[in-house]
């Protein structure tokens, strides 16, 4: 999605990554998606030529209507379903895990210990 709403602002992906706020993405998100689907005139000349052509070779052109050559996306609902407990914390684990990894730390699911300043500490 980021590569779609960068070529529409015509930024490079870095540029629009930068100045692009996280609800300005999803709203954009939310109108890129609405989009798919609009119909454009374009849509309508080639779904006419297409319904031309098939009223040409069918026994009854006049149940070709123009509709039934206008393309719909739809994207796949996913079927959710309650976590379970071990799989809300697989999840938290990985989270904390990339997260970590981003400060240059480690996590193995346990608190570990570091030594600052000669003391003990629990992280």
């Amino acid at each position: 999605m980021w590569y779609k709403l960068a070529s529409r602002l015509g930024m490079s992906l870095q540029r629009c990554m930068r100045e692009t706020t996280s609800s300005e993405f999803v709203g954009w998100q939310e109108y890129l998606r609405a989009e798919e689907n609009e119909t454009q005139r374009e849509h309508y000349y080639l779904a006419q030529i297409a319904a031309e052509v098939r009223r040409g070779i069918s026994k009854k052109p006049k149940s070709i209507k123009l509709e039934q050559f206008l393309l719909r996306f739809e994207r796949k609902k996913i079927e959710s379903r309650p976590l379970t407990e071990e799989e809300k914390q697989k999840r938290a684990d990985k989270s904390k895990s990339i997260w970590l990894a981003f400060v240059n730390a480690s996590y193995n699911g346990k608190a570990k210990k570091r030594r600052v300043n000669g003391n003990s500490n629990r992280t």
